[in-house]
């Protein structure tokens, strides 16, 4: 019995001990330095993984874009195109790019560079 009330009682002032030290702990903000260099880029069809270190290369930083939010953005995942068209005439060739639920026509003259690109929905 004595060792269930210690054993009660130590636990009670390791907890209320953590929680006056994590109370009065100011945390610091987390800021990313201006001037990082990029040492690895990892694409992925869940998304894209970047990894930068600073200018003393001690610290790393990483930083996650998911697949998601690429589309929002109007980047193409790849494993999600379903099917696709393509046509040339003699003043327009194109190309038609369907996924679940987007479609993006590009659209140009012949031997130029001049690109259209639409966004169906």
């Amino acid at each position: 019995m004595k060792r269930k009330i210690l054993y009660i009682a130590l636990t009670v002032a390791v907890s209320v001990t953590a929680f006056f030290v994590g109370k009065n702990i100011d945390p610091q903000s987390a800021t990313t330095p201006e001037k990082l260099e990029l040492i690895e880029l990892t694409g992925t069809t869940s998304g894209v993984y970047l990894d930068y270190t600073d200018e003393t290369e001690e610290s790393f930083y990483s930083f996650t874009i998911t697949a998601e939010e690429l589309e929002k953005q109007g980047f193409i995942n790849v494993s999600n195109i379903k099917g696709w068209e393509h046509w040339e005439e003699p003043e327009e060739v194109g190309i038609e790019i369907q996924g679940e639920n987007w479609t993006y026509i590009l659209e140009k003259q012949p031997y130029t560079t001049d690109t259209e690109v639409s966004r169906l929905y």
